[in-house]
């Protein structure tokens, strides 16, 4: 039998096979964005 700790390890940090390649620049994108947008809200550069 396998232990189990090693294989949840291994399953969460393969990232070849998963989706968070694909949608990462997005996500680092959009949020930066919202950051710099919320920034400038706060500091009423904003109308």
């Amino acid at each position: 039998m396998s232990n189990p700790e090693k294989n949840w390890f291994q399953l969460i940090v393969r990232i070849q096979s998963s989706v968070i390649p694909a949608i990462m620049p997005r996500v680092i994108l959009f949020t930066t964005l919202g950051m710099v947008i919320s920034l400038l809200f706060n500091f009423t550069f904003i109308l």
